[in-house]
């Protein structure tokens, strides 16, 4: 295997072997030049990276999936779209709010997360063990296939967030869920914009704790007040109560 060795203008660097990474962040911290993990949606925003930096491309494909544990292994590079996919065929899913485009890698180093947040937590609660890269070129195992394996500082769950500040990415384990036979949605108006906060936290602490919400706030004068969609995902007969639950929630808002 020939080592990547970074160049004084910025190149692209793909990479789909954990060993040939080690290797390229090695030589980068031998040169000092930036390696840059863009994934393969957003390489546009945010600040422009330093000049003769590497952009790093990671190939990602599902390592292992643990049907009856509902624990899925992958690659970091792999898009959210080819891992849902690849779910779907099994009746399981992630809950992780992520357009398709976006890889594993990208939704871990900038916790990217949308309603679904509400009822399932963010990719920090998700995360079960990564491994990634040091900037040493370590490669380095932390978590496991459950939660009783983690011990001692949480550093799965201090990755997420990080910008690839702390290492490269580039395998995870996660929790999945089973696809939900039910999916019912409630739209909730609040009037009075000042009481919105303590409505949303009455409305998490009662019986018809919802599974996602999202926000929408009036954008004109002739509108008053704010909208919330407030959705319930499971069984139809829990998703029925929880609708009973919500009825009785409004009564008092």
């Amino acid at each position: 295997m020939d080592t990547p060795q970074p160049q004084a203008a910025t190149t692209a660097a793909a990479i789909d072997d954990p060993a040939a990474l080690a290797q390229l962040v090695r030589a980068c911290m031998t040169h000092r030049q930036p390696l840059v993990d863009y994934g393969v949606a957003h390489s546009g925003l945010g600040h422009p990276p330093p000049p003769g930096h590497i952009k790093l491309t990671q190939h990602g494909t599902v390592i292992e999936h643990y049907e009856r544990d509902m624990v899925i292994r992958a690659a970091a590079g792999i898009s959210m779209g080819a891992l849902r996919a690849m779910l779907h065929r099994t009746n399981q899913f992630v809950p992780i709010d992520a357009d398709d485009d976006v890889t594993l890698g990208e939704v871990i180093t900038h916790n990217v997360y949308g309603p679904l947040r509400v009822g399932y937590g963010s990719v920090r609660d998700l995360l079960l063990g990564l491994r990634y890269i040091d900037g040493r070129g370590r490669d380095i195992h932390v978590g496991g296939r459950t939660v009783k394996n983690v011990a001692g500082y949480d550093i799965t769950r201090l990755m997420v967030g990080s910008l690839g500040e702390l290492g490269c990415v580039y395998e995870a384990t996660l929790r999945t869920y089973a696809v939900p036979g039910s999916v019912w949605r409630v739209d909730l108006r609040v009037e009075d914009v000042a009481r919105l906060s303590a409505v949303i936290t009455d409305l998490m602490a009662c019986d018809a704790a919802p599974a996602y919400m999202s926000m929408q706030m009036a954008t004109t004068e002739t509108e008053a007040g704010s909208r919330a969609q407030v959705g319930y995902m499971g069984h139809e007969v829990g998703c029925r109560a929880q609708e009973r639950a919500m009825e009785l929630f409004t009564r008092h808002v």
